[in-house]
């Protein structure tokens, strides 16, 4: 069976009615379904069985028909060492589409614990997320939710979610049904809000932003979450919990800072001016055609807060190729080879300009 890794997604061990697996001569059962459910591999189900085998060839059929699976999609193999016991060939019967028949090699008489894996048809599985602000403390509560939503021809009662930490779940799983399983609840993570300005993905619109500090809780910063849409509440007026954005969380992996985009903040403005930009250094081809020139050019960012109180912004400006900074107003934080950030906190109603001239070097025309 495949390892799974750290993340929320669960080992769902799914109770149901029997397939049978057949010795030559031989039908035994071939146990129970376990339903596996991984980011990386998707839906597959694994049933065991301990064989007995003589010595010699033993053949062993399986039916995907009676499952709805697709034998290309299967895998045999022996789940426990046995000594002497190994799988020589896969054959597809002529004819028989829905069946695969599997020639294994026994030393001496054995009873060899047999794994047949394969992928499950007709059952879809989305995560989803509830986040609950507290804005009074500054935390939220991060809920983890599983659907699943069962087209497939086999019913799945009692069905047990292992999460990696060793929390159970069960819930009955019927063909044509739609459930949704709690998987995680993460209490008084603690959060900080803060708006950001990047002219390279929201042009001049201010985004409200939520980083999650999932560090300091081990279970989370541990965790992998799976991309899937996400839910925003927060406290009303009225002390009633209310909606305040959907947004899409993408796949973060463990350890990688967990930030919400709550989307455009029209109580924040930005406006940015290109106030100057003078070609230096032409460098030019034996036509006199310049090929290469250095460019200096001066930004002006102006920025506003309409908003009843503080309001911390972060201000990243994309500057392509190499580059040096000439002067600015404000200090900055290179976050990578071309990204600066400018940090800032505006009081309620106050304005800021925040003015840099920046030196492109070695620009084509």
């Amino acid at each position: 069976m495949e390892r799974l890794r750290p993340g929320l997604w669960a080992l769902l061990v799914l109770a149901t009615g029997s397939a049978y697996c057949s010795q030559i001569g031989l039908i035994s059962r071939f146990g129970s379904p376990r339903l596996v459910v991984t980011r990386q591999a998707g839906v597959h189900v694994l049933r065991e069985s301990v064989i007995p085998l003589v010595p010699g060839e033993n053949r062993l059929t399986f039916d995907f028909a009676s499952v709805g699976a697709d034998p290309a999609t299967s895998r045999l193999s022996v789940a426990t060492p046995a000594e002497g016991v190994r799988i020589v060939q896969e054959i597809q019967p002529p004819g028989e589409p829905n069946r695969s028949v599997w020639v294994l090699q026994a030393d001496a008489p054995a009873a060899a614990r047999l794994r047949l894996a394969y992928a499950v048809k007709g059952l879809e599985t989305t995560t989803t997320y509830r986040m609950t602000l507290h804005p009074a403390d500054s935390t939220l509560d991060l809920d983890c939710d599983l659907t699943l939503r069962h087209g497939g021809p086999e019913p799945f009662p009692d069905a047990e979610v292992v999460l990696p930490s060793g929390r159970r779940l069960t819930a009955d799983l019927g063909i044509g049904e739609t459930i949704l399983l709690n998987l995680q609840r993460y209490a008084q993570i603690p959060y900080q809000a803060y708006y950001l300005c990047d002219f390279s993905r929201y042009q001049t619109a201010v985004h409200a932003v939520l980083r999650v500090a999932r560090e300091g809780t081990a279970e989370l910063d541990t965790c992998a979450l799976p991309a899937g849409p996400l839910k925003v509440y927060a406290p009303g007026a009225d002390g009633l919990l209310a909606t305040i954005t959907e947004a899409a969380l993408p796949y973060v992996p463990p350890h990688e800072p967990l930030e919400v985009d709550l989307g455009p903040a029209p109580e924040v403005s930005m406006s940015r001016t290109r106030v100057r930009a003078v070609q230096l250094n032409e460098r030019t081809d034996v036509y006199r055609r310049v090929v290469l020139y250095d460019l200096e050019e001066q930004f002006d960012l102006g920025l506003a807060n309409r908003r009843g109180g503080p309001t911390e912004l972060k201000v990243r400006e994309s500057i392509p190729g190499q580059w040096t900074m000439v002067r600015e107003s404000h200090p900055s934080h290179r976050l990578d080879a071309s990204t600066v950030e400018y940090t800032l906190t505006l009081q309620a109603g106050e304005s800021a300009v925040i003015s840099y001239t920046v030196k492109r070097l070695n620009v084509e025309p």
